[in-house]
């Protein structure tokens, strides 16, 4: 009987949830000199618990009686501390077992890309703006990318940033997205979610099912941005976030981790976040 009193549009953002753990995807076959090993296809599979999980592939898992972690995190400012470098963000931090597995992330053409070495290879001038999507077929994933990319893609000008967007789905499906919604920038998957672990991003169905996420969905849905119902994913309850670091992988001075679906950083802030790690913000291109 509760389910009579859930709204369409939230019941039907738990539909794949049930069809999730039917879902099987190959593993995303390297290719090229830099490839890693291919990974097995249970790899892909969702796991009975986040602890199972963690323990299958060494990931650290958050122990209870831990604090929460920090919704937005400042680096570089009078108030703050200074900004940590962009791969301090994936080693072990004292909250038990090993160190996360290394962030590999993936082209659309599924060759595998290490992200410290991407971001390290950066141009030092350029900083990097890293988002985090929740799925390929999100109504507040297309806006989230298409809003980030009109502030802040197709600009390759002296100390303007750099856009690059990871989502937990499979290249296939990330192809489609890019193009439904312009991204410009580049587009990485990450079927395993290690990057999405390792950042400790929420997951679960408290993050999706609320009223501050009905209302951006709502509001994502009547700004235009239809929900892909027929791209399926193995994770509808992961949340995404925001990292600004550094160009050649230095300091970070923006870690934004959304507590709800929707949950999306001001692009002013993402603005201010480049200009702290030296670069400059396109003149009228972001909103305040």
């Amino acid at each position: 009987m509760a389910a009579a009193f859930v709204p369409t549009t939230i019941a039907r953002l738990a539909a794949p949830a049930a069809a999730s753990t039917a879902v099987r995807r190959a593993p995303c076959p390297p290719s090229g000199p830099a490839a890693r090993p291919a990974v097995a296809a249970s790899a892909f599979l969702p796991a009975a618990t986040l602890l199972s999980r963690a323990a299958a592939r060494g990931a650290v898992a958050r122990t209870p009686g831990t604090p929460s972690t920090m919704r937005t995190t400042l680096y570089g400012t009078p108030d703050t501390a200074e900004p940590p470098p962009f791969a301090s963000l994936f080693e072990a931090d004292g909250r038990g077992g090993d160190a996360p597995p290394p962030p590999t992330v993936y082209t659309n053409d599924s060759v595998a890309v290490s992200l410290i070495d991407e971001v390290a290879a950066t141009p030092s001038d350029r900083p990097v703006i890293l988002l985090w999507l929740r799925h390929y077929g999100c109504t507040l994933c297309k806006k989230a990318a298409a809003e980030a990319s009109a502030a802040f893609g197709g600009d390759n000008g002296p100390a303007s940033p750099l856009l690059i967007a990871i989502g937990c789905g499979v290249p296939e499906q990330a192809a489609a997205f890019q193009a439904e919604v312009d991204f410009q920038g580049t587009l990485y998957s990450d079927p395993r979610r290690d990057t999405y672990e390792a950042l400790r991003f929420k997951s679960g169905a408290a993050s999706v099912f609320n009223l501050p996420a009905l209302g951006k969905v709502l509001s994502s849905v009547a700004s235009g941005y239809s929900q892909s119902w027929g791209v399926k994913t193995k994770a509808p309850l992961q949340q995404g976030g925001v990292v600004v670091a550094g160009g050649g992988g230095g300091g970070v001075t923006l870690l934004h981790r959304e507590s709800y679906a929707g949950d999306h950083i001001a692009l002013d802030v993402v603005g201010a976040a480049v200009e702290r790690a030296g670069g400059r913000v396109p003149a009228g291109k972001v909103p305040a």
